[in-house]
């Protein structure tokens, strides 16, 4: 080797040396790194398998999990290694392949995959630069660099790695030794520790969770075969709507056996695809945990972007560490407008060929990767296109846009603490049943109401506003909702025994205390303040109570008493509604009976003929029930032959 060549190797080495270094540092010692890394490996390298696919021929991957023997293997038919790519991969001096078709253009992200093992065996095949195939068994070996450890202490050690390995290949190329029939080239890492264990864990979990999506973005995969359970794409058809736009419908086949059917919509001219699962022509969420951009593959960290839908685009501008958009770039914009546009397309295409439950593909969060006027301006652009489509199913069999609909909710921290959830979806059927005879707006069919509650909280309907609804005047007659429903021929007291109850669960019965709200025993509706529950048990008494206070049969004591049909008897209640009994009414009528004896008589020496009644009634009643008139009627029991007229006396002995 002359001494250009050896300069040129020591500059290549120290290079690959800062890069790796810096690599590993990001990775091992930043946690969240860490965290979206232990999701990421598999991704690195099915994007490998898919960029290093031969002569555009589908490629075929073979994914083992071997947790008895903790390895984690990784193979691929696609093209051989040669010098410039195994050098590449040893120095990480710069990325795949450059290709028109190549996704991997954070091809040093391959370093990731050292979460498993800082020691990984590739075997395969190697094409020598005079496009002979001799076998390959090579062992790529970081293990000299330490997370803790000082760059000072393994700068030599890591470096003679790098060396060893460019070395190796320069081996490789005076081989003769065959490959093996079919050979594929084969990732191995031996999983030395718990944390490499359960990295693997995560990324085969996440494998499962979004490879129906990476099938979808990429059909120049052919299958993937994870511990020999293989995955495969049926592209079922495609059809064009608009110009420059087409839908394409694709099934996902596990061993055979179809598991999901995704349509992906593509913009040909943004060169951008959005996606939704379905089933049956009912759209289906995703998993939480589903990324919401793709680069073909998942943009790990993005599973809180604020869309309702994924999107694929091998035109974003990614962050540095892989985890969102950049926000100030301006092709990221032209993507998510063009994006709003497909999406606003494809709803309507969804409603003209009635598919169903588009609460699914509605659902957004909020993002912690945009900034706050960026995240507020797409959620606002996102809600006005879906917002006013007509595609929510309503409880009068209606299909209305989410402005002209209420939605019941009844929110987590509302329920009692502790509370099943049976018991949680028992209440939330009483509110819904108790909304449902509301005339004045219509809601979601039932099985829809929560997930559309999650879409869209402005058109909120709660237990409160329920509350307003039946004490308030709604039309221009003045009736309130429980007049409403009467005159919907609606049982309006089982209506609000069940709201009351419904209260009473929720520990909301305050709520009623100043509401007007109650019906009287006359069928008015009454507030709490001007009304008392009926413990009264002789109805005598109310009938001589009112020839008392009511003579002129204009009101009457029914008026004052809740009717005995609302259930009352909650414990809470009690703190803010008055009671009435037997006792309290006939002090109310011993007061009267005092303030009436002290009344001058008239010129022939009798009292008013209303008054004179009223007594007479209630001394009748004292004969007749002397036991308990002597118990309530204390204060005149004993003068109560001066209750009654001359006349009545002698009549009455």
């Amino acid at each position: 080797m002359s001494s250009r060549d050896i300069e040129s190797l020591t500059l290549i080495i120290d290079a690959a040396f800062d890069k790796i270094d810096v690599k590993l540092s990001k990775i091992f010692q930043n946690e969240e790194n860490r965290r979206q890394c232990a999701r990421r490996w598999i991704w690195e390298l099915m994007q490998n398998a898919r960029d290093y696919r031969n002569n555009n021929t589908a490629v075929k991957i073979n994914i083992s999990f071997n947790e008895a023997k903790n390895t984690v293997s990784f193979s691929h038919d696609g093209k051989y290694f040669n010098n410039e790519s195994l050098t590449r991969l040893i120095t990480q001096i710069s990325g795949k392949i450059e290709e028109d078709d190549n996704s991997g253009r954070f091809g040093s992200g391959f370093i990731s995959t050292h979460l498993l093992s800082k020691k990984i065996k590739i075997q395969g095949a190697y094409k020598k630069k005079n496009d002979e195939l001799v076998k390959l068994i090579f062992d790529l070996d970081r293990s000299a660099w330490e997370e803790k450890g000082d760059p000072r202490e393994y700068f030599y050690a890591l470096k003679n790695q790098i060396h060893e390995g460019v070395k190796n290949v320069d081996i490789l190329e005076q081989s003769n030794e065959p490959p093996s029939f079919d050979a594929k080239t084969c990732f191995i890492y031996p999983l030395e520790d718990k944390c490499a264990l359960e990295n693997a864990r995560i990324g085969l979990l996440d494998l499962e969770r979004q490879l129906p999506l990476v099938l979808a973005f990429n059909t120049e995969i052919h299958c993937v075969t994870v511990n020999n359970d293989t995955y495969k794409i049926l592209d079922l058809g495609q059809k064009t709507e608009y110009t420059s736009i087409k839908l394409s419908q694709f099934q996902i086949f596990k061993n055979n056996m179809p598991i999901h059917e995704i349509l992906v919509i593509s913009d040909i001219d943004f060169n951008i695809q959005i996606s939704f699962f379905v089933k049956d022509k009912k759209f289906i969420s995703y998993n939480d945990q589903t990324s919401r951009l793709f680069c073909r593959f998942p943009l790990i960290g993005t599973e809180s972007f604020s869309l309702p839908f994924v999107l694929n685009s091998e035109l974003f501008e990614v962050t540095d560490s892989r985890d969102g958009l950049r926000d100030e770039h301006p092709k990221n914009q032209e993507i998510l407008n063009a994006a709003l546009i497909l999406y606003n397309k494809s709803l309507d295409y969804f409603i003209n060929h009635n598919y169903q439950c588009y609460q699914h593909i509605c659902k957004m969060v909020n993002s912690r990767f945009m900034l706050a006027a960026k995240k507020e301006q797409l959620h606002t652009s996102v809600m006005e296109i879906y917002s006013r489509k007509d595609f929510v199913k309503t409880n009068r069999g209606n299909t209305l846009s989410l402005k002209n609909i209420r939605i019941p909710v009844i929110s987590d921290n509302e329920y009692p603490k502790i509370i099943s959830d049976n018991e949680k979806k028992a209440l939330f059927k009483c509110f819904y049943e108790l909304v449902n005879k509301c005339p004045f707006f219509e809601i979601p069919i039932f099985h829809d109401c929560r997930d559309w509650a999650e879409v869209l909280h402005k058109r909120h309907f709660t237990v409160e506003n329920l509350c307003d609804m039946v004490s308030k005047e709604l039309t221009d007659d003045g009736d309130n909702l429980l007049q409403i429903l009467m005159k919907n021929e609606v049982d309006e007291i089982k209506w609000l025994n069940e709201y009351i109850r419904l209260l009473n669960s929720l520990d909301k019965i305050i709520l009623l205390k100043n509401k007007k709200i109650y019906l009287n025993q006359s069928n008015h509706i009454i507030a709490a303040d001007e009304g008392s529950i009926d413990n009264i048990n002789d109805i005598k008494l109310k009938e001589i109570y009112n020839m008392f206070f009511h003579h002129n049969g204009k009101s009457s004591i029914e008026n004052k008493l809740f009717l005995k049909d609302i259930n009352l008897s909650y414990k809470g209640i009690s703190k803010f509604l008055e009671t009435k009994n037997d006792l309290d009414v006939a002090k109310e009528i011993s007061n009267k009976v005092h303030e009436f004896l002290t009344l001058p008589k008239g010129e022939d020496g009798k009292r008013e003929k209303h008054v004179q009644d009223a007594l007479n009634k209630l001394f009748y009643w004292m004969n007749t029930n002397e036991t308990m008139a002597e118990k309530l009627f204390s204060t005149i029991y004993t003068n109560r032959m001066n209750l009654c007229s001359s006349n009545e006396q002698l009549e009455h002995y």
